[in-house]
C-alpha cells in the first residue's frame, strides 16, 4: 500500500463491505486477523483500521520491524465497512506497507475459506471438526488456516503446514497439535499444543495458551533452536508432560522428575507468561527449565512458579539461566498443597531462580502470591479472591492470596533469587528493603488489591 505524503490527509485505504457483491449479508460479530508489515528501507509509516468510521486500531508500523499484527472483534451489519488503511511517516518516500487482513465470524472460520479435506494449495482453509494429516511427509500451503470453534486438529510429525498470506487461527475452545513444522504466524484463542523439540515454533505464537510437550517419556531432550526465543505477550507458554497424539504422534508422559528442560539458546525474551508447573496428579515434574544463554523478562512478562514441596526443579518450580538474567514485570508464586499435601513451615526457603553470572531487575518486580483453587481449604485463614490472568484458555484456576505469605532476596552474590515462606503475616508497614547482590533488591513490589507496597 502507498499513502501519498503528506498523511493522515491521503492515507491508502483498502475497504471491504459486509454483503457486497457476492459476500454474505451477515448480521452479527465478526473477527478482524491480520498484520501490517514494512516494505521499505526507509522510514516508516503507520498502520489502522476503522470499521463504519470507527478507529479501532491505529499503531506505528516500524522500519525494517517485525509485522505488527491485529486481532478485532466487532459487531456488524450487511453494508457496514472496514477499512485497512496505511499512514506515510515523517519520510515522504516512506510509503510501501504490506497488509495481510482477514475476516471471519466468532465460530472461527473466515470469510471465502474452503474445508481442507477440499482446499487446493494458495487458497484459504478451515478445519471444522477432528482432523489429522496423514504424517506421510506432505507439505500444506495454505494462504491461511483456521480451526473453528471446538474443533481438534492434528500435523503429523512428518508433515509440514506453509501459509503464504494469513494466519493459522485458532478459534476459542478449539485445539491445535502441530508435531509437524508449521511456517507462519499462529493467532491462538485457544490450545496450542507443540512437542518440544519445535520449541522455534513459540516465537510465532501470539496469544491463548501454548502447551510444549516432551516427546517420549523419559528424560527431558536438551533442546537447540535455531534462532532466539521470544515469547510474545498475552500469551502463555507451559512445558508439559503428556502426548502429543494424533497421526504419527510422538508418545508422551511427563519429564523425569529431576531432569531439566535445558535450552541451548543465546536468548530467551519473554513479555508474555512462562509457566513452569507439573500436570496435575503425576509425579514425573517439569518444573525445571535450563537456559544456557540469557534470560530477559520485559515489563509485560511474568514468571509462573509453583511450590507443591521442597525439592528444587521436582517438586517446586526453578529457572536456572548459564548467563545474565534481566527481571522486570512479575513473578507469581503458586502454592500447591492440594497435589501432594505440602504446605511450608515458617522460615522455609526456596531458590527459585539461579544464574551463572548474576540477575538483574532495574525497573522493579511486582511480586504476587496465589494458592491453586483445588487447594484453597488448605490455607483457611488466608484472604483469597478469584484470580482472572486475561490469557484466553489459562489451564489455572487460582485464587491470590492478599497477605504476603513470602518475602524474596537476592544471595548468593546477587545470583539466586531465593524465597522464604512467612505463613498468613500482616504487610509490614515500612518495606524492607535490601540491597542487589548484598542479601535482597531495591526494585521488588507488591501487588495486592488497593494498591502496592514495598518489601
Amino acid at each position: 500500500m502507498h499513502p501519498t505524503f503528506p498523511s493522515p490527509l491521503n492515507p491508502a485505504v483498502r475497504r471491504y463491505t459486509i454483503g457486497s457483491a457476492a459476500e454474505p449479508a451477515y448480521t452479527g460479530t465478526v473477527r478482524i486477523t491480520g498484520n501490517f508489515f514494512d516494505l521499505d528501507p526507509s522510514g516508516a509509516t503507520s498502520g489502522f483500521v476503522t470499521v463504519d468510521g470507527i478507529n479501532l486500531f491505529n499503531v506505528p508500523v516500524p522500519d525494517g520491524g517485525p509485522a505488527v499484527l491485529f486481532d478485532l472483534t466487532v459487531a456488524v451489519t450487511p453494508g457496514s465497512t472496514i477499512d485497512f488503511g496505511v499512514n506515510a511517516g515523517v519520510d515522504a518516500y516512506g510509503d510501501t506497507t504490506g497488509i495481510s487482513a482477514m475476516i471471519s465470524t466468532l465460530s472461527g472460520v473466515t470469510a471465502g475459506a474452503v474445508p481442507i479435506t477440499t482446499a487446493t494449495p494458495f487458497q484459504k482453509a478451515y478445519i471444522d471438526g477432528s482432523y489429522s494429516s496423514a504424517n506421510t511427509g506432505l507439505t500444506f500451503t495454505f494462504q491461511s488456516l483456521d480451526v473453528s470453534q471446538g474443533s481438534t486438529a492434528v500435523l503429523g510429525p512428518n508433515d509440514t503446514l506453509t501459509l503464504t498470506n494469513g494466519p493459522l487461527v485458532i478459534a476459542p475452545g478449539a485445539v491445535f497439535t502441530g508435531n509437524g513444522l508449521i511456517n507462519g504466524n499462529v493467532i491462538n484463542h485457544g490450545l496450542v499444543r507443540i512437542p518440544i523439540v519445535r520449541l522455534d515454533t513459540v516465537s510465532n505464537i501470539h496469544g491463548g495458551y501454548t502447551q510444549f510437550i516432551p516427546p517420549t517419556p523419559g528424560p527431558a531432550p536438551t533442546i537447540t533452536p535455531v534462532q532466539p526465543i521470544v515469547v510474545q505477550q498475552d500469551t502463555l507458554i507451559s512445558f508439559e508432560g503428556g502426548s502429543t497424539g494424533g497421526a504419527g504422534g510422538a508418545g508422551g508422559g511427563s519429564f523425569n522428575a529431576g531432569n531439566p528442560v535445558v535450552i541451548i539458546t543465546p536468548s530467551v525474551t519473554s513479555p508474555g507468561i512462562i509457566r513452569l508447573a507439573p500436570p496435575p496428579a503425576t509425579v514425573g515434574y517439569d518444573a525445571s527449565l535450563e537456559i544456557t544463554g540469557t534470560f530477559t523478562q520485559s515489563t509485560t512478562g511474568k514468571l509462573r512458579l509453583f511450590i507443591g514441596g521442597n525439592q528444587k526443579g521436582v517438586t517446586y518450580s526453578h529457572l536456572g539461566v548459564g548467563q545474565q538474567i534481566t527481571l522486570e514485570g512479575g513473578i507469581q508464586l503458586v502454592l500447591q498443597p492440594d497435589l501432594f499435601g505440602f504446605l511450608p513451615f515458617n522460615g522455609e526457603t526456596f531458590d527459585i531462580i539461579e544464574s551463572s553470572t548474576g540477575i538483574s531487575i532495574p525497573n522493579g518486580l511486582t511480586l504476587e502470591d496465589f494458592v491453586t483453587l483445588s487447594g484453597a481449604s488448605y490455607v483457611p485463614s488466608l484472604t483469597l479472591s478469584p484470580y482472572v490472568s486475561g490469557i484466553e484458555g489459562d489451564p489455572d484456576a487460582l485464587d491470590q492470596i492478599a497477605e504476603p505469605i513470602f518475602t524474596y532476596a537476592l544471595i548468593n552474590s546477587g545470583k539466586t533469587l531465593q524465597a522464604t515462606y512467612v505463613g498468613s503475616v500482616p504487610e509490614p508497614a515500612v518495606g524492607m528493603m535490601i540491597l542487589a547482590g548484598v542479601t535482597s533488591l531495591l526494585g521488588l513490589r507488591r501487588r495486592r488489591q488497593g494498591g502496592n507496597s514495598n518489601i
